[in-house]
């Protein structure tokens, strides 16, 4: 079986997984972005860089919240298993930015702390 009829299978089966009501990666939660970063998908490594100070240790985490949501929403669809390591923070500062995040999302907007 050529490369090329390979590539024309796994197509078709994602497709069809598609139409099936799967989903083929956890999709990204950023509406701007999502033509050139469908989401994350197993086996893939992804850089992210950009001048200092420029957000990326904020977009970092709202995509690792997001991928989180979307596995514990979804428990058939995605499991995920991440491996973070942090260069500027605390384990202790991560956790409490979560948690606000999931105190601001679970309330609906209205209850707001600062992490």
């Amino acid at each position: 079986m050529k490369i090329h009829d390979k590539l024309i299978e796994k197509f078709k089966k994602q497709r069809e997984n598609l139409l099936n009501g799967g989903t083929n990666c956890i999709p990204s939660p950023f509406e701007r972005f999502s033509n050139d970063f469908v989401g994350l998908q197993q086996g893939r490594q992804i850089l992210i860089s950009s001048f200092t100070k420029g957000g990326k240790s904020a977009f970092v985490l709202n995509l690792l919240y997001h991928a989180l949501m979307f596995c514990y929403n979804n428990p058939q669809k995605a499991k995920i298993k991440i491996l973070y390591f942090l260069l500027e923070e605390t384990d202790f500062s991560l956790l409490t930015k979560l948690e606000c995040r999931l105190l601001y999302d679970y309330s609906k907007g209205k209850i707001r702390c600062s992490p």
